[in-house]
């Protein structure tokens, strides 16, 4: 949602989310918040008023803080993440079974 004088406030949907997921089982989805968040800036050059989850099982938004630790957390795995890709090395295996579902490398992991 885009606010007067160049900030906006930046929503993310998700099916199933409290406030207590966020900080711990579903971290990964506050970073993927911080990631949109820095590219929102970095190619519309407005500054983020507020982020929110919004979550649909309850229909409750979520007014997510983020600390500026979280941010160079973030870049530092999106640092990493690129390295993976133009290195074209495989990443380390993972005991999370669920992220292998989506994980490019999972056929020739196992």
């Amino acid at each position: 949602m885009l606010h007067g004088g160049k900030t906006y406030s930046l929503i993310e949907v998700k099916n199933n989310i409290s406030r207590k997921k966020l900080e711990t089982s579903h971290r990964h989805f506050k970073i993927q918040l911080i990631a949109y968040m820095i590219a929102c800036e970095e190619t519309l050059g407005y500054r983020t008023k507020s982020t929110y989850i919004l979550s649909l099982d309850n229909r409750k938004l979520i007014d997510v803080r983020i600390r500026p630790w979280e941010i160079i957390e973030t870049v530092d795995i999106v640092r990493r993440l690129k390295e993976t890709i133009v290195s074209n090395d495989m990443p380390n295996r993972t005991s999370d079974k669920w992220k292998c579902i989506t994980c490019h490398y999972r056929k020739i992991c196992y």
